[in-house]
This record gives structure tokens, sequence and C-alpha cells, in this order.
């Protein structure tokens, strides 16, 4: 047979020539798009739930998972929804599975990547004592008389659990209008980094912010009464008199004494099953991060002993939900190592005070935040890598919404992974672009994706078709490993579909799910994707510097046209360097142009500053305003004159000139960066006249772009890439096929094409070294003396001629004009009209679903519409089976004879006389059927699985058969099911959380048609 599946995403169909008339290819890479290796196969996320784990379910799992080509598998043990199970999280017998599980694993050929907690977020658990926990200052205030002798307890500051140390007691004069909440500093929790769960906080500064000097802090008279506090918080002070404006102070409270003291910020693993919950370490030291370590993670990897490295190959941090901290045991010591002076005289502002001016106050806090940063980035993420990486492990991570600078910290993940979801959610859509960047900048081939997260809209309704699109925008935003959410760990040896779930989160993706056996296909165009979009290095034109704010999330740039990176200054300091133009790194990337990313403040370091300044002399371009003050107290105020002086000799004094020349360089204000771009004759990478998504990258003068467009209908899209004097080549990921480009044009440094694109439809543009000779290129196709290439109307269901499959669908005469002036006339005589193949259909349903063993359709009609109740309600995989008849006259040597479906809900196996035809998965749901079609009787088997919605909704209509929540969720495990037994009441399905209601409406399901064979002619001759 010359295809298995038609194409969905290109100009027409892909040509399926046989290889030995496709020119030449760099082996490896085309040998690795079409047998994609097992690195390049999508993941799952597999939840354990809640110490339900068996032996039984773990073999079962992985061994679907093999078979339906998922590559691995990141686990994480919660508790959402599911009753508890007899398997404590790290007991023995649970460690005894994991083991098994990794033996299995390696069997299997899987990878397995351990979350380093249980639950899904940060590092944490019961073996993490809680001086080893993440920590938060906090205080207590007592206010005394000035001119008397104090001998008093000071309040103990609030201590979570109990657990409690002193940091330092300070006193100074209390400051007017102490109580008056407006005389604070707004925003605290976010610009002390002592936020708790998720940050929602602004960390804009208030240097404009209107003070009294009477309600500041005088640091000149704070006094440090540490020494004089004994171990049961007695202070014995003679507090001094004090007067204001040359009168006698008030008789009482003069000073206000502030008790500092650190404690357990409260944060802990979840959501996690019981044996699992347990304080968070802390973030910004090395020995916590050990202890936790060696208390999970270690042990794990001496369990499995060789396979370390091999088959466990990484360990994980998910979601930030922990919060922040601000503080550590040595804090003050590293304060002063990093920022360079004693934080001591600054403490009062974690009380809301400001000290000194409010310039200075939020200096202060933001020198707080980068030490925060600095600290969890080096000991808590770098050191965690070091551990990880010593075993022979790899750490991933989900690097944003940290109490750091997220693209900081992200330098020290080997596998940066982000997050997006199907349903629901959407606003971490930004973290694609941020987690995409990192990996390039640094070098890194893989990006993760958390793929398809849903909320509880999304009931079992996911399936390849209706998530393809949404994931062909992912992978052109940089994602290039799927993490599927989620598969569910099935215990259970006996039936018991759909199953686990976890709660009513994340694509039901387990091999529960009714079309799990069929998304082989699926899988198999993930992971040509996939391979693809790791080869050689990114193209982008734009390096977008983030600002020195630790708390400002990724600034997301709007470009038409063109790519590019974002880049943290902490990589930006360290590696890039101006090179002929261009900002160029370590890691093979380039950028033509420099956008500066500051804050409302417009603060910059000077260290940043002279690097920026160095690469425009060095021939750098930069767009961005100049930078009008420092961030931090460090070397204040020496480094803001240095800054105030270096700025104008970058952008000069002039705030209306847009365009400077400095060494070897240009800064440019004011202006777009396309704008910029183009002044330096620098073209569009890609456009299109519909809005396609794309990304761009390059391997060894091969370049290759993936284009995609989320459409219902097929549309042909002009789409112009910047490439020239190289042979254009349509790779599709669905069948792996690679045909040549007929029609193209070659004009000013671009190549200009027609590509038609199916529903949700995709496909890779490769640019392949050396010319096509013009005898190879179409320049133009005529029809009945009318063009047709390039389209001169809306593309139809067929097109006239498909020239890169070499078919022709129209009868009449045709012109195919070369681009070495010749011309080629031949005519098509009648082809034949669709055969319509109708009604009676045979269908089969499986035996113990509750519908019948067959019915006899006399036409095609959605299954929730039949009369018989088992039909109506039926969820799972039913076969259609037909004779048909099919006259000689119509197949011949030089024609192409396909079989269209249709409408299909939701998808469908095809065999022709026993000959298997695979799995269509999308719209369209067409298949070439040259080699297995015969004149006369042929044998039709389709083969379709819908949804698990309908039979869901039956059983609703029956009694209920376990102990449920109002939820939907389960009280406890039902009898009958821990005794292996059916349902006492007559229900199908078993579910650990019901999403759906009686009254709800049901899904269309199974093959509605019509069903047609299509036949093509090939164009004639050599072509």
């Amino acid at each position: 047979m010359r295809g298995k599946y038609w194409l969905s995403a290109i100009l027409g169909m892909l040509l399926l020539l046989p290889l030995s008339r496709l020119r030449a290819a760099e082996p490896d890479l085309e040998r690795g798009f079409l047998h994609p290796p097992d690195a390049a196969k999508p993941w799952v996320y597999w939840f354990w739930l809640n110490g339900n784990i068996t032996r039984e379910g773990i073999t079962a799992d992985l061994e679907a998972m093999k078979r339906a080509g998922i590559g691995g598998v990141l686990i994480m043990e919660v508790d959402q929804g599911s009753p508890p199970g007899p398997v404590a999280f790290m007991s023995d017998p649970w460690r005894a599975l994991f083991k098994y599980m990794v033996s299995e694993a390696q069997r299997l050929g899987l990878e397995v990547n351990m979350n380093n907690d249980a639950g899904w977020n940060g590092s944490g658990g019961p073996w993490v004592p809680l001086d080893k926990a993440m920590q938060v200052v906090v205080t207590s205030e007592t206010r005394i008389a000035g001119g008397k002798p104090f001998e008093g307890v000071l309040p103990m500051p609030p201590a979570n659990k109990g657990f409690y140390r002193d940091i330092a007691v300070l006193a100074f004069p209390t400051p007017m209008a102490s109580s008056n909440m407006a005389y604070r500093v707004k925003n605290l929790p976010a610009k002390s980094v002592s936020w708790s769960y998720i940050s929602g906080y602004s960390t804009n500064t208030d240097r404009d912010a209107k003070i009294p000097v009477e309600a500041m802090i005088d640091k000149e008279r704070l006094v440090d009464l540490t020494a004089r506090m004994d171990g049961d918080g007695k202070l014995v002070w003679d507090a001094p008199a004090l007067t204001r404006d040359g009168a006698a102070s008030p008789s009482e409270g003069d000073w206000t004494v502030v008790r500092l003291g650190h404690t357990f910020s409260g944060a802990e693993s979840h959501p996690a099953p019981a044996a699992g919950i347990g304080p968070e370490c802390d973030k910004l030291s090395k020995e916590a991060i050990e202890v936790h370590f060696n208390g999970l993670i270690g042990k794990l990897i001496r369990d499995v002993g060789p396979l370390a490295g091999k088959t466990f190959t990484a360990t994980h941090v998910d979601s930030w939900e922990v919060g922040g901290q601000n503080w550590t045991p040595n804090m003050r010591e590293e304060f002063k190592r990093l920022r360079g002076y004693d934080m001591l005289p600054f403490l009062p502002v974690l009380t809301g005070r400001f000290v000194d001016s409010v310039d200075q106050t939020e200096r202060f806090l933001w020198d707080l935040r980068q030490t925060v940063s600095d600290l969890l980035a080096a000991n808590y993420i770098g050191h965690l890598g070091k551990l990880a990486h010593d075993r022979g492990l790899r750490l991933s991570m989900e690097v944003y919404g940290t109490p750091a600078l997220d693209m900081d910290v992200v330098n020290y993940v080997d596998e940066p992974v982000c997050e997006f979801w199907w349903s629901g959610g959407g606003r971490l859509n930004w973290s694609l672009k941020a987690m995409a960047s990192a990996a390039h900048i640094n070098g890194r081939p893989i990006v993760g994706a958390e793929a398809f997260t849903s909320n509880r809209r999304e009931k079992w309704r996911g399936h390849p078709a209706n998530i393809k699109a949404r994931g062909d925008r992912v992978f052109c935003g940089g994602a290039n490993r799927f993490i599927i959410h989620r598969y569910a760990m099935q215990p259970w040896a006996e039936d018991r579909r759909p199953g686990m779930g976890m709660g009513p989160y994340g694509l039901h993706y387990e091999r529960t799910q009714t079309w799990w056996e069929d998304s082989e296909a699926w899988h198999q165009y993930v992971a040509r994707c996939q391979y693809l979009l790791r080869q050689g290095t990114f193209v982008a034109d734009v390096l977008s510097l983030h600002p020195e704010e630790p708390m400002q999330r990724f600034n997301l740039l709007t470009l038409s046209g063109y790519d590019y990176d974002g880049i943290s200054p902490q990589a930006f300091l360290g590696q890039v360097t101006a090179e002929n133009g261009r900002l160029t790194l370590p890691s093979g990337m380039q950028y033509r142009l420099l956008v500066l990313s500051v804050t409302n403040t417009k603060t910059m370091t000077v260290p940043m500053l002279k690097k920026i300044k160095r690469l425009v002399e060095d021939g750098a371009v930069i767009l961005g305003p100049a930078p009008e003050t420092t961030p931090g107290l460090a070397d204040y105020p020496q480094d803001d004159k240095e800054l105030k002086k270096l700025a104008p000799e970058l952008w000069g004094t002039d705030e209306t000139t847009k365009e400077r020349t400095v060494g070897k360089g240009r800064v440019f204000r004011g202006m777009k960066p396309e704008e910029v771009l183009a002044k330096l004759d620098v073209v569009r990478d890609f456009s299109s006249d519909q809005d396609v998504s794309w990304i761009h990258r390059t391997v060894d003068g091969t370049e290759i772009y993936f284009v995609a467009r989320d459409t219902a209908q097929p549309q042909e899209t002009t789409c112009t890439f910047r490439v020239s004097g190289k042979r254009p080549e349509f790779w599709d990921p669905e069948t792996g096929r690679i045909a040549p480009v007929r029609y193209y044009e070659e004009k000013d440094g671009h190549i200009r094409m027609p590509i038609r694109f199916e529903p949700s439809g995709s496909v890779f543009v490769v640019f392949r070294p050396g010319a096509v000779a013009p005898s190879q290129r179409v320049v133009s196709v005529t029809h009945n003396g009318q063009a047709v290439v390039p389209a001169q109307a809306a593309p139809a269901a067929l097109p006239a001629i498909d020239l890169v499959r070499g078919e022709v669908w129209q009868p009449g005469t045709y012109v195919i004009q070369t681009a070495d002036g010749k011309s080629r006339r031949f005519e098509i005589g009648a082809l034949p009209e669709p055969l319509v193949i109708g009604g009676p259909w045979e269908l089969r349903f499986p035996p113990h679903w509750g519908a019948p063993e067959h019915v006899t359709l006399e036409e095609l009609v959605s299954w929730s519409r039949h009369t018989d109740l088992g039909v109506k309600y039926f969820s799972g995989t039913a076969a259609y089976g037909k004779k048909i008849s099919v006259p000689r006259e119509i197949l011949g040597e030089n024609r192409h004879v396909y079989l269209d479906l249709g409408k299909v809900e939701v998808m469908a196996r095809v065999k022709l006389n026993e000959k298997d035809l695979g799995v269509l998965w999308k719209p369209p749901y067409r298949v070439e059927i040259t080699d297995a079609i015969q004149a006369g009787e042929n044998t039709l088997k389709i083969s379709v699985v819908n949804l698990w919605q309908n039979r869901m909704i039956g059983d609703e209509q029956l009694p209920e058969d376990s102990p449920r929540n109002p939820d939907g969720t389960l009280r406890e495990w039902p009898q009958w099911l821990v005794e292996g037994k059916p349902s006492p009441t007559g229900r199908y399905t078993f579910s650990t959380w019901r999403l759906w209601a009686k009254d709800e409406s049901l899904q269309e399901s199974g093959l509605l048609g019509p069903v047609r064979i299509l036949i093509a002619e090939t164009i004639p001759g050599e072509f």
C-alpha cells in the first residue's frame, strides 16, 4: 500500500514516493524522524493514589504504557479523592513496590522520574525536622518608658508547631503615629518574601510615598539589646530618657522594643497521603536539602541499586505552592557575604516600618529578596541538582512562582518543565516561553511540559483529536517533551473501568480509557514532533533581558514574524558576548537585538549596566529605556552616582533621541522590536496570510520549521520563510512520510508557498542544502484554462490536483509550467464518482457492557439515538462490518483509492480484506486502500471507539452502589469492590469520582459517515 493515513496538514496529501525517488537526506535526522527513538516518546504523570498500589497494577500500567508508545513516567503519590489504601508512603512495603516498579520499567524500556516528595510541590516530608524546615521572621513588640530601668520578659513571637529561635532584640524611639498603618510598607508579605501558598502580591516599590520623617525609625538611634535578654526572654535594660523637639518625652511609650525570631513557616508537603506529610525543608540551606534528599530519594536510589541512573533517571520538583521564606539560621552572615553590609539595623523593616527613608527601606527589601533568590537558587536547586548528579540522576523542575527570580533558579535545572491546560487554568501559559528560553540559553535539549492539565470540566471528554491543536501550539512555543497530565495508577487486576482517578483533575489518560489501545498512532505523532524539535538550535532574533527584580515573573514579548528568548540576569552577566554584531552564548544561540525589560522603577545594578555598555561597544544592538537608579543598598550611594554617569554614555541626555551609535553598536529606545530589526535589515523569519503557529530550528545547514493551524475546516494558507537557496520538503509527523515541495516562489531571501491545512493541521517544512532543478519546480498549473496553482479560490474538500502527492482529483485538461520555462500538458479522462457505502451495517458489541451482541443498522446513526438502551448508553469499542462490491473498472494501475469515513466519534481502526490499515484518530478520517481493495467482493471492518460519557450517564439511571460524598467522591471502598465482585446494582462502570449526572446530554458516538470510496489518478509521466 502506498500510504496508511490521509494527511491532515499540508498542501494536499503528502506524496508517498518510494525512498529511492526522494532526495538524499541527512541519514540520522531522517531515520530518527521515521522511527523516533524511545527518548523522543511522550511521558505521563503517573499518580499513585493514597496507598492504593499493587504489583499487578504496576505491571499492567507499565505494559499498557509500553504498548501505547509512552516513553517514561513521572511519579507522584497524592491524596486526591480516593480512600486510603494499605501501603503507607515510604514504608518497607512501599519501597519494595517502588523497587519492583523500577525493575518492571527496566524490563519494558521505560524511564522513571520520581517527584522529590509526596504530593505535587516542594521538598518535604516527616523526615524533615523543624529546625531544617522553611523559616520566616516573626516579631513581638513591647512599649517601655524612657528614663527608667526595665526588667521583664518580652513576649515570644508566634511559634508554629512550638518551634522558635531568637534572632535579635532591637529598640528604637517609638515613631510618631506608630499604629497608623498608612505609615507602613505596603505589600510587605511579597516584598519581604513571607507570603504563604502562592504569591499573588505586587513587589512594586513605593519610593515616592510621602511618609513623615517622624514616622520612620532613625537607624542611628537603634539600640541592639540582644545580649541583654536571657534564654527565657527576660530583658534587663536602663532605657535612656528621650526628648522630642526639646521637650520632655511622654512618661510612657518612649521606646519600642522588638523581639525578632524565626519559626517554621507552616508549609508542608501536599496534597500528600498521611504518611508523606511533613515540613517543607529550608530552601536556603544546603544542609536542609541534604537531610530531605537522604530521607527520600537517597533511600530509593539505594533500593534500586544499579538501575539508578539507568532506569530511575531523574528526580523532580513540581508546582511551587509552599509560600515564601525569608530566614535561615546563617541568614545574617549570608546576607553580608552577598550584599556587603550587615542587615541588623534594617530588621525593623520586617515589622512594616520604614528605616531612615522610604528609598532606603525599599532598597533593603530588594536586597533581602535578592539574597533569598541567590540562596534558593544555589543552595536548594543548585545543591539538589548536585546531589542528583552525583548519583547519576537528572533534575527536572517547574520553575515558576518561586520566592526567587525564577529565571536565575532554572539555570540550575537539567530539564525545565512548563505547564499548560486543556480546560480551565491558563494563567501559567507564560511558563512555556520562560522554560523554553532557559533551555535554549543553557543548551538543555529537553523542554518538558505538564501537558493538557484540566479541571473538572474535562470529565473523560479529552481525546487525541480535540487536544492536538493545543499541543501543536505548545510545540511552537518551544516544548519538546509532553508529560501528559495525568495517568492514575489502576491497582485492580479485575476490569474496573474507568477506575481510579486523580480527583477530577487532568486528562483521564489511563489504560482504562476507552481509546487507550488505539492511542499509539497519536503518540507516534507526538514522538516525531518531539524528535525534530530537539534537533540543532532554536532560531530567534531577539533576546529579552529579565529585570533584576527577584519576584517579577517572566515578561512575554509580542512579536510579529520574529521569535525571542528571555534570559536571566545571572546568565546574561556570565554568558553573553558580542561577536560580529550578534549576542552570542556558549550554547550556540545568537541574537540580533537585546530588549531591556526594566521594572516600573527603572532600576538596574551597576554591574549589569557595565555589561550592557561593553556589549554595545563591541557591536551589540539594544532597545529599551535608560535606567534611573540602582535597586539596592550595596555600595549605595556611590553606585547610584556611577549609574547616573554611565547611563548617558549609552542613551545620551536627550530623551527624544530614539537612536544612537555607541562604539560598534547601536542604542534604540521608544520603538518596537520589529521596527529596530527592520532598521538592521533583519527580515521576518516567518509570516502567513492567516493565523499560523510556528517555530524554527536549524541543524547543520538544514532549516526546520514546524507550522500548525487550529481550524475546523480545510484551509490553504500562504506561508513565507526566511530561507533561500535550499530545497523545501514536507515532513509529515502523522505518517513519517517525506516529500518535496513542488510549487513555491523564491524572492528577496524568502521562500513562499501555499500550505493546505486539514482540521487541526500541522507539518514540518524542512529546507535542505542544495538547489532544486528548474525542471522539478512548478511555477503554475491550470485546469481547463483556470489557474489552480497557485489557488485562486477557497480550498475544496479535495483539490483538483495535488502536486505533493502526485494525484489528480478532477477530470480535464491540465498544463504544468516549470521553472525551466517548459510546459507539460495532459488530459485526465472521466474519473469514477465517489462510491457511497450505504446500509445495512452489522454492528457488533463486546460482551458484559450492556449492549446486545449485535444490531443491524439500516443507516448510520449515533449510538446515543438508538432505541436499545444498551446501545444508547454504550461506551467502548464496537465493530461495523459489511461486504462491499467494487466494480473492476474503477480500479487501475494509475489510480489511488481512498476510504473516507466522514464523521467519526471519536476514533476508528480500519481493516479491509483482513489487512489492518491503522487507526484514524482525527479528521479527515480518510485512509488509502489502494493495496487492500480488490475488484468484486470486499470485507470491510471498522472498529469505532467513543468516550465514557454515555455509559456513565446510563449508570446514573441505576441505584447507587458505593458510599459517596455529595461531590461524587468515595467515602470508603465498597465491599463488593474489595471482594472482587460486580456491582450489586448492575452498574457497568466504577470511578473514584463521579462527574456525570443522570439528566445530562449524551454524546454523539460511532460511525456517522457518509462512508465513501474516492478515486484519484496519478499525474502521468515522470513527476
